[in-house]
């Protein structure tokens, strides 16, 4: 067990890249990353463990090299109450953040969710209901969770700004050499020897009829043959869908002050996310 280690938590959002951040740093040799989302802030059953069993999964692959240990769940960013729950456990976590043009995001979250069964309507018709949707289920807030800026802001509540880095997806992509630098900087290790592969992972499917993988999921079940077989089919027939136009259009305008918001916020350049 590695108590002693310095602990960083890439906290968000989903659907930004944090998968592909995953992968870029998990064979650093000073770094050990859990394998999988450990869910121990926002799930009740997973927190009720206790510390102990967090920090066994955390140095699960802990060498005699490593020399900082953490895990990614991106569910962190959103919910509300996460932010105080992190700092009253572990009040010294260094925090990351990686951030997608909100518009992408979005659309990206909610083919993951017609994916995972769980969403049976169209884009638009979801965005353009998304305040009463969230009503029963906050998880239907694609354009929501793409308010960065409200996310940062409460983990500022409870955390100094010098105890959270920032990524830009795009830039990320584009250059991951120098994001990474900044990254192990922040984390204070070592720069890595290998230059990481430029990738992106975890890309979304999309699934040719959204309504059949929901109901076969709400009749038979996520783990039935049928369900994996209607979702298979939707994915084998479906492609990668343009959005409307009109209503991107819409949607920059709507995320423009946001945007500019996370800028002053941060201190990034968002202008590129405003076309």
């Amino acid at each position: 067990m590695k108590k002693d280690l310095p602990i960083f938590i890439i906290v968000g959002a989903m659907k930004s890249g944090t998968t592909t951040l995953h992968q870029l740093i998990v064979h650093h040799p000073n770094i050990a990353i859990a394998a999988n989302e450990l869910h121990f802030f926002d799930r009740e059953k997973n927190f009720q463990k206790g510390l102990e069993w967090y920090y066994s999964k955390l140095s699960e692959t802990a060498t005699a090299d490593t020399l900082i240990i953490g895990e990614k769940t991106p569910t962190y960013s959103f919910v509300e109450h996460i932010p105080g729950k992190i700092h009253e456990n572990l009040p010294a976590a260094k925090l990351i953040w990686i951030f997608r043009n909100p518009i992408d995001r979005a659309y990206s979250n909610y083919w993951h969710a017609v994916t995972a069964g769980v969403e049976p309507s169209g884009f638009e018709y979801a965005v353009r209901n998304e305040k009463k949707r969230m009503q029963k289920n906050i998880f239907h807030g694609y354009l929501n969770r793409s308010l960065y800026h409200e996310q940062v802001e409460r983990y500022l509540e409870f955390f100094p700004s010098t105890q959270m880095h920032y990524i830009i997806f795009e830039d990320l992509i584009q250059n991951p050499e120098a994001e990474l630098g900044r990254l192990f900087d922040f984390l204070d290790i070592p720069a890595d020897g290998n230059s990481p592969v430029q990738q992106h992972a975890n890309k979304s499917s999309y699934p040719a009829w959204p309504w059949s993988v929901a109901t076969a999921k709400k009749i038979f079940g996520g783990e039935s043959r049928i369900y994996k077989f209607i979702l298979q089919k939707n994915i084998s027939f479906g492609k990668k869908k343009r959005m409307n136009q009109e209503l991107r259009k819409e949607l920059v305008k709507y995320f423009r002050e946001p945007n500019e918001k996370l800028a002053d916020l941060i201190g990034v350049d968002t202008r590129g996310w405003n076309k």
